[in-house]
């Protein structure tokens, strides 16, 4: 596997000395961004080798069935937002940030915003967040973009180095043996919640109701994120397995759905519901069925303002498999208006019947006066977007939120009328799975 490390400080270093830089260095203003990118050549890796050992600031996002792996590291530019248009409040700061932008070709930022709109510690309600490094392998080949502030270009290029040296060996050492698994939701509770769900459904005129249940799970040494992201890759490669890190935490999981995509004025959504696992009931049966058919007329709808007129459209469903469970699908696309933009599609979309509940709005507040509660960026939205507002948004499902040897697992079950508490129990179980077993030895 090739090592890119010489070649990329070799750059760096020739970067410091390049005459166009330092005419932009002497411009003012002195917080403008730039972004540089270079051409790295073959590469069939996934960039795990490149995780720094220490806790530091990462993203991560793996596409293995489009052969397309990023890897960031550090932060040349960050925004957050908060409240209910913490997403229009990005779109603005994204707008006056890209006037700034010098160099070539702006790279990708991330984007992530939790379920609920208001922050929590050490998760703001949305945020923007631009590597210091990507480090980006697409059909084979690979790239990488240096971004910083002007002022900061010298200190940047510094730490970037500092983070490449610190990377980790090709073969993480091992996870430590889980020592206990403690749930924070127990069955009792689980089933006084959805027999709730169920009154409030049987009253009109919600249809669905999404619960989230949580787990939290010990080991006597910290967990490895490089490990378990591997360990996520080696065990579905379908979707997306994502992560995003800092000195302090670890958000981490891989996802079958797609929020939202945008690209070239193409707009494509998932709605994906109903689930089936080993020995559940099957996924043809009239439960699963309502499900789905609630997210895909609320996708529909919902789209359909942001595109040219009878441009939506809805695929036939299809059986979308995710590790040991699968899943109803329906691709709905659609033509967008000129002036659409992710962040406004994703303020449309979120959040859909497949993590809240159908009505949606209806759902939304039923769930927050009932205080239901969601870790970190579980099932909201993670993914790129680029300075013209096209890219890419999953829904952060299978998730983990790491700190130390404390992680805490989350894992939700659409009721609907005639819904079982166990049998909704064991489908949470069934989602909890694959991350628990990324989290073995």
């Amino acid at each position: 596997m090739s090592d890119f490390r010489p070649l990329l400080q070799a750059w760096l270093d020739e970067a410091a000395n390049d005459a166009a830089i330092a005419s932009w260095q002497g411009q003012p203003p002195g917080d403008r961004l730039i972004t540089l990118q270079l051409e790295l050549g073959d590469y069939t890796g996934n960039w795990l080798e490149y995780l720094p050992v220490e806790p530091t600031y990462f993203c991560y996002q793996a596409t293995p069935a489009h052969r397309d792996y990023r890897l960031g590291l550090g932060q040349a530019w960050r925004s957050e937002a908060n409240g209910n248009r913490r997403l229009d409040d990005l779109a603005n700061n994204l707008a006056a940030t890209r006037k700034n932008w010098q160099g070539t070709q702006p790279a990708e930022l991330l984007l992530a915003f939790p379920f609920h709109a208001g922050a929590q510690p050490d998760v703001p309600g949305a945020v923007l967040e631009l590597p210091a490094l990507w480090l980006i392998a697409t059909g084979g080949r690979a790239r990488a973009c240096f971004s910083c502030r002007l002022r900061e270009f010298s200190s940047q290029q510094q730490a970037v180095l500092k983070l490449l040296a610190d990377g980790t060996h090709p073969t993480p050492e091992p996870v430590a043996c889980p020592a206990q698994m403690q749930p924070i939701n127990d069955y009792a509770a689980w089933e006084q919640r959805v027999h709730h769900a169920l009154q409030a459904i049987d009253n009109g005129p919600l249809k669905k109701l999404v619960l989230a249940r949580e787990i939290e799970v010990c080991s006597e040494q910290p967990f490895a994120p490089a490990t378990i992201l591997q360990r996520l890759l080696n065990q579905d490669g379908s979707g997306l397995t994502y992560a995003r890190g800092t000195d302090r935490q670890c958000f981490l999981g891989t996802t079958p759905e797609t929020l939202v995509a945008l690209d070239a004025g193409k707009i494509t959504a998932d709605a994906l519901a109903g689930t089936a696992w080993p020995n559940s009931p099957h996924l043809e049966d009239s439960k699963n069925s309502r499900e789905q058919h609630y997210v895909v007329t609320a996708v529909a709808a919902a789209l359909a303002p942001w595109c040219q007129p009878d441009s939506v459209q809805i695929a036939p469903r299809e059986k979308c498999p995710a590790g040991q469970l699968q899943h109803w699908r329906s691709r709905v696309s659609g033509q967008a208006l000129p002036t659409t933009t992710l962040l406004q599609l994703a303020t449309a979309l979120h959040p859909t019947p497949a993590v809240g509940g159908f009505p949606p709005l209806a759902a939304w507040r039923w769930l927050e006066a009932a205080g239901e509660q969601r870790t970190a960026w579980y099932s909201g939205g993670i993914g790129r977007i680029d300075a013209a507002g096209n890219g890419q948004l999953w829904v952060a499902l299978r998730s983990a939120l790491l700190a130390g040897g404390c992680a805490r697992l989350q894992a939700g079950a659409g009721i609907v009328a005639g819904s079982d508490a166990l049998t909704e129990y064991r489908e949470t179980e069934a989602k909890l799975g694959s991350m628990l077993a990324a989290l073995q030895p």
